[in-house]
């Protein structure tokens, strides 16, 4: 049995898409949880079952943020449902912008039947739009219908076979697993490097893999998100979180907090119209700050993010 998972926040529209795309499947999901804040989070005529989908679908509302969302869904399937305890039980976790294959929950239940030694698998894709000014669902489902990548054969979404981490927009995880390994709540709002983290700490369980077989396309729609100074904050303030964690390397932190900071400077100088290069500089230099006097904490995201979220939406 197959169940998906789709956190969502203030895009009743993409997560609507996302529910249409999944009733094209040639493998329909067992059961669908939205889970996401409030009611205005999802489309009306999922609230009023006018277009009621093809298979259970489950809304549960509660505290904001992803890592927070998608253990909402685990405990929720879990409590009501049989899908946890079934050796066959798998739980596919997708963003609310990411258009699969149309066979991809198919090729999945094959997989996981064929491979029984892999606890997680993500997919190939094909093209992402989150470093990017995004996709439109046409154009997702165009390159879907070449197979062909986008993206340089050099970079690491393009890479099959076994993998340190499975990609947050789409992962497919054997039930049985997520007993006792869950998402770090510590890693607030939209969580990011969440799927690093709860990659070190799945893979515990067995091996994680990636295949080329599973294709789709993260369309990495903006609308939704905090502000730059809270992404900024979270560059920097989440690797040393994970390092201190010991889920992550010194020199994995360092890269990542160094990475993102160094294009950030040099960005911001003629920033992209859909990122906030400049807030993200901001909440960069917030973190080295907090660094420095010891108190850096992924917590600080939610106070940077109140402060300036309200004049940039785009992150």
């Amino acid at each position: 049995m197959i169940a998906v998972v789709i956190a969502s926040l203030g895009r009743p529209d993409v997560v609507g898409r996302a529910v249409r795309e999944l009733e094209k499947q040639t493998r329909l999901p067992d059961y669908l949880v939205l889970s996401v804040c409030e009611e205005r989070d999802l489309p009306s005529d999922l609230l009023d079952f006018g277009q009621k989908p093809k298979f259970p679908t489950r809304p549960l509302y509660g505290k904001r943020g992803l890592t927070a969302q998608r253990n909402r869904a685990i405990t929720f399937l879990q409590a009501e449902t049989t899908i946890m305890a079934l050796p066959s039980g798998v739980v596919v976790f997708f963003d609310d912008d990411f258009i699969m294959s149309g066979d991809w929950l198919e090729v999945l239940e094959r997989e996981m039947m064929a491979n029984p030694g892999v606890v997680g698998y993500t997919g190939l894709v094909l093209a992402d739009g989150a470093a990017l000014e995004g996709y439109n669902a046409d154009a997702a489902l165009a390159i879907l219908s070449g197979g062909k990548p986008v993206l340089a054969a050099t970079d690491w979404r393009m890479r099959s076979g076994e993998t340190e981490s499975l990609y947050g927009c789409n992962m497919a995880i054997r039930s049985w697993a997520l007993q006792d390994v869950q998402f770090d709540e510590a890693l607030i709002m939209y969580g990011w490097l969440e799927d690093f983290d709860f990659s070190v700490r799945l893979s515990r369980k067995g091996a994680l893999q990636r295949s080329p077989f599973l294709a789709g396309v993260h369309l990495g729609w903006k609308a939704g998100r905090g502000s730059g100074a809270a992404m900024g904050y979270a560059q920097v303030a989440n690797p040393v979180y994970l390092f201190r964690k010991r889920t992550m390397s010194l020199r994995q932190a360092t890269k990542y907090a160094c990475k993102n900071f160094a294009a950030n400077v040099i960005r911001s100088v003629q920033p992209e119209r859909f990122l906030d290069r400049r807030g993200r500089l901001y909440g960069n230099i917030l973190a080295f700050r907090d660094l420095l006097l010891d108190r850096i904490e992924p917590s600080r995201i939610a106070e940077i993010n109140s402060h300036r979220s309200a004049p940039a939406r785009s992150s």
